[in-house]
């Protein structure tokens, strides 16, 4: 397991911004702080900001027309029909909106050590650890999930096997295909149950750089 309390000697820092530490008691450690990649969170920001201003001005409008019909049963129609404009940019402002909050305050700490890989994640005051045998990994992948002002962004993924089942993930399938439900389920559905994706640094700025830094974990787990 790996030591948190051990002393650690600077290293590098990548051009993501993210630190990389030797530690003293085997192994490195990864940190992505969460102010950095300005030019991606920019993007988002403005488009998070035009939403909000499409969706104030959808609700004072629409709000006016409906409350000038004369008639209630005018008034009980239009509010219906114009419930799935609104519902749709409640969703879209909802997501930018939780994307937005998770590049600003996302910051990671990955410790990797023969054996064993920590990833840390720190929202403010929210903390999540996920403890990975190597053992349990069966990938660790570098994925590209945004592309901001022709800039291509990187997430480093892992994919471990579960302890136990994705029950929701299970009974959403099931659900999902009421006419067939003795169909046998695809090889991606099977891994969506029986696995995790925890990904553990974000929005590395570049391919080179996050494939450098998928490289160094690996090394310090013992995989090829």
């Amino acid at each position: 397991m790996a030591d948190d309390k051990a002393p650690i000697a600077h290293r590098n820092v990548t051009q993501s911004g993210i630190k990389i530490f030797d530690r003293a008691a085997g192994g490195k450690e990864f940190v992505a702080p969460a102010l950095r990649n300005f030019q991606e969170k920019r993007g988002f920001t403005i488009i998070l900001l035009i939403l909000v201003v499409a969706f104030a001005i959808f609700v004072l409008v629409v709000g006016s027309f409906i409350s000038e019909l004369p008639f209630a049963w005018a008034r009980f129609l239009a509010a219906n029909f114009f419930f799935s404009f609104f519902a749709i940019l409640t969703v879209l402002l909802a997501l930018t909106g939780f994307i937005c909050v998770d590049m600003w305050l996302r910051s990671t700490r990955v410790i990797a050590v023969p054996g064993e890989l920590h990833i840390v994640t720190h929202w403010l005051f929210i903390r999540r650890t996920n403890v990975v045998p190597v053992s349990k990994i069966i990938d660790i992948t570098v994925d590209n999930n945004t592309t901001a002002d022709g800039i291509y962004y990187y997430d480093i993924t892992v994919l471990a096997k579960r302890d136990g089942k994705n029950w929701l993930a299970a009974i959403l399938f099931i659900f999902q295909q009421p006419d067939k439900p003795e169909r046998p389920l695809s090889e991606n559905e099977l891994k969506l149950i029986n696995n995790k994706k925890i990904r553990a640094i974000t929005d590395i700025n570049g391919e080179s750089d996050a494939k450098w830094i998928l490289q160094e974990i690996n090394r310090e787990l013992g995989r090829k």
